[in-house]
């Protein structure tokens, strides 16, 4: 603080910093608050403005909001913000405004975009999404007296994080007349809207064990789990983790484990990979390559994540076991929520690949110690020219 200059400080240190006298607010020459769209009344950021503006009637507050969909929906929702941050005047600025095209076009940066197209199996996933989708906005616009515009119910407008609030807004006249089947249905919507999401964001291992715990908790009150296109969710996402095989054929999650039999059933792992991550490795060869020969210190990469999640599965893909063993980690548990077959098939693959990684090592130790022999007998135990043993 004695020192000045820009400071990004979290809510809870800064309100305590300012009750105890640590930070004066005096000493404070404004705020810029970030998605003001998210403050409410109760907010931590709105308890120290307003013990900011008690003793600081100078200082300047600016909030910036990049979501006018969210702002634009509900009662008065603009004038509550800015009473909220303690702001009195609004601008409303285009996303392209010229006085930054002008600022890129005299210092142009350099931006490398990279598409990674998905596996078969998760487009498949993400279409039987979009079909679920589809049938329950028929339904909620039947539901809703023909209140909702259904048009717009594509992939990318689900995958936007306005989806709620275009269904909301669509919905606010006449929410308080709306029955209890059609809050179910936007409850639903609600929920595949997630299900997409976290295709992409989660592996296959982690998407698969939350499609079980939707399973579970939302059996009695969700409709959409038995439909056709739910049931090839299930099956598709079950097959990106693991198939079980009968006479060398595989058996894919659709069919029932009883019709296997028990001598023939074989537990086999896919483990489909994320896209994203071969692709990141592929990008950090090539900035190595380029920067060999730059200083250690300046080597550094920056690598912007979504969430912890994201940031935890980077770290040990890149710094610690690699994608490969992270997936049998996460297999290892499922597997305890799996049926009783399954985790039986499961059982014998563990104690074969286990005993498979012990030969293995074992092969890799007497082939070292035969190197160390060797190397060992060539500089110990040869003669030197004088006809002297060389000593170690």
């Amino acid at each position: 603080y004695e020192s000045g200059g820009f400071l990004i400080i979290s809510p809870a240190i800064l309100q305590r910093d300012l009750l105890t006298g640590s930070l004066l607010s005096g000493r404070i020459a404004g705020f810029v608050i970030h998605d003001a769209h998210r403050q409410r009344e109760n907010a931590p950021e709105s308890f120290i403005l307003r013990l900011y503006r008690a003793s600081n009637k100078t200082g300047f507050i600016k909030g910036f909001s990049c979501s006018p969909e969210v702002i634009n929906a509900g009662f008065h929702t603009v004038e509550k913000i800015m009473r909220w941050i303690f702001v009195s005047s609004l601008s409303l600025w285009p996303r392209f405004h010229q006085s930054i095209a002008n600022e890129l076009d005299a210092n142009p940066p350099e931006v490398i975009e990279l598409h990674q197209p998905l596996s078969p199996r998760l487009v498949a996933i993400q279409d039987a999404i979009v079909a679920c989708v589809e049938i329950f906005g028929k339904d909620l616009k039947k539901a809703s007296r023909n209140s909702i515009d259904t048009s717009d119910l594509t992939k990318k407008t689900i995958m936007s994080s306005a989806f709620d609030e275009m269904i909301a807004r669509q919905l606010d006249s006449i929410w308080h007349s709306t029955s209890q089947r059609t809050r179910a249905l936007i409850a639903d919507l609600k929920t595949l809207r997630r299900v997409l999401q976290y295709s992409i964001r989660l592996n296959c291992v982690d998407f698969y064990r939350y499609l079980e715990s939707l399973r579970q908790t939302e059996n009695v009150q969700s409709s959409w789990l038995v439909t056709r296109p739910a049931s090839r969710i299930y099956s598709l996402a079950r097959e990106r983790v693991f198939v079980l095989r009968r006479g060398g054929v595989k058996r894919t999650a659709s069919d029932s484990d009883a019709s296997v039999p028990e001598s023939d059933a074989v537990f086999e792992p896919v483990l489909e990979p994320d896209a994203k991550w071969p692709l990141l490795q592929q990008i950090l060869e090539e900035i190595s390559d380029d920067t060999r020969e730059w200083d250690p210190d300046s080597r550094r990469v920056l690598i912007l994540a979504r969430d912890e999640r994201t940031v935890l599965q980077l770290k040990s893909c890149l710094t610690e076991r690699g994608v490969s063993d992270m997936l049998h980690s996460l297999l290892d548990q499922l597997a305890e929520f799996q049926g009783k077959r399954v985790k039986e098939l499961y059982e014998v693959y563990r104690r074969k690949r286990s005993n498979r990684e012990t030969d293995i090592t074992l092969t890799q130790l007497i082939s070292n110690d035969e190197l160390n022999n060797q190397q060992y007998g060539d500089e110990v135990g040869s003669p030197g020219e004088d006809g002297a043993e060389v000593e170690p």
